[in-house]
């Protein structure tokens, strides 16, 4: 790692330590998008408030013991993190193997780096990401913006959908769910594929019939004029 992000993490973490009673600021959407496409630069200390970053189990352990979280990041008592706990604006999650549960919550932005074993019940986000991760279950939740990336074995049940992105996935698979209100099941993947097939399918049907009609014009024209 280079002197530069070296420092960059200790500045981070130091920031992090500030932060931790601290209340919540209003973080701009400049901010935010800038942390969700994986900006590496150091926020300013106002807007760091808002975020919050996990990036080892050791790390989540800490977090779950200092918010009272339930439950010990096993299988069958994962940590749960339901409306009783206050979630930052943007929450992200790196390197953790560690079992969560989350549910009825609501959350600005959700990410996931690297991660594994997370179930995600009865929540709404804005935006929700995952890269790199794997075994990932969303049941009942609405999603504005979801983005895959480089991940695998991801299960959506009964999940709307407004806007998604995906960029070598492995076997993500929706049951019972809708993308802008119509049904979407089976590999998200192979729904992708054959709605990119489908938009081809019309920009060509649609570019055959004005040409069509511009021919059939021509011909009335040409004969109207030139008997």
């Amino acid at each position: 790692m280079s002197p530069k992000k070296l420092k960059q993490e200790k500045k981070i973490e130091e920031l992090q330590e500030k932060s931790r009673n601290v209340p919540l600021l209003p973080v701009s959407e400049d901010t935010i998008d800038k942390i969700s496409q994986g900006y590496e630069g150091v926020p300013t200390f106002g807007e760091f408030f808002s975020v919050y970053f996990i990036r080892s189990n050791r790390q989540l352990k800490k977090w779950a013991v200092d918010n009272g979280i339930r439950g010990n990041g096993t299988f069958e008592d994962p940590y749960i993190i339901d409306s009783s706990v206050e979630i930052p604006t943007v929450f992200s999650l790196l390197r953790t193997s560690l079992h969560l549960s989350i549910t009825q919550n609501k959350i600005r932005e959700f990410r996931a780096r690297n991660c594994q074993n997370i179930r995600i019940k009865g929540c709404t986000f804005k935006k929700l990401s995952l890269l790199k991760s794997s075994r990932i279950e969303i049941v009942n939740s609405e999603i504005e913006v979801l983005n895959i990336i480089n991940t695998r074995n991801v299960l959506l049940t009964n999940t709307k959908i407004s806007r998604y992105f995906m960029k070598n996935g492995q076997n993500a698979i929706c049951k019972d769910c809708s993308l802008n209100s119509v049904p979407l099941k089976g590999d998200l993947i192979q729904n992708m594929e054959d709605d990119e097939k489908l938009k081809k399918f019309r920009f060509t049907y649609i570019l055959w019939l004005l040409t069509t009609v511009a021919g059939a014009i021509f011909t009335i024209w040409y004969y109207t004029n030139y008997p």
